[in-house]
């Protein structure tokens, strides 16, 4: 994998992890309940490995993004359709702070 691929593919999951805690959030899903549906389908998380899988600090596997999906009611190709089409930006990777627009690629984040 080269190291542009490689970005992108980082990217992708930064702005996964970003789409599933927005959901989350406005769904009213509490971290905690995220960790025991995750754990009655096997996948074994806590309460912290929601923090860090939405924080960037914990990679996802493919069924784990899939009962997510399933738990917050998104279908999963779909988002991955969308991935594909955004341009990767080196200076935001797609996501600005919130609140902030990236002067490189002009992405914004709603605050």
């Amino acid at each position: 994998m080269s190291i542009a691929e490689e970005a992108a593919s980082q990217s992708a999951e930064r702005r996964f992890a970003a789409f599933v805690r927005e959901l989350r959030t406005l769904s009213g899903i509490p971290q905690a309940e995220v960790a025991r549906y995750m754990t009655s389908n096997g996948w074994g998380w806590k309460q912290q490995t929601v923090t860090k899988f939405e924080t960037g600090k914990r990679m996802i596997r493919l069924g784990e993004a899939v009962a997510l999906a399933s738990l917050l009611n998104f279908d999963l190709g779909t988002f991955a359709d969308d991935i594909r089409m955004q341009p990767f930006c080196r200076t935001c990777g797609g996501l600005p702070p919130a609140g902030f627009t990236c002067n490189t690629c002009r992405s914004s984040a709603n605050s």
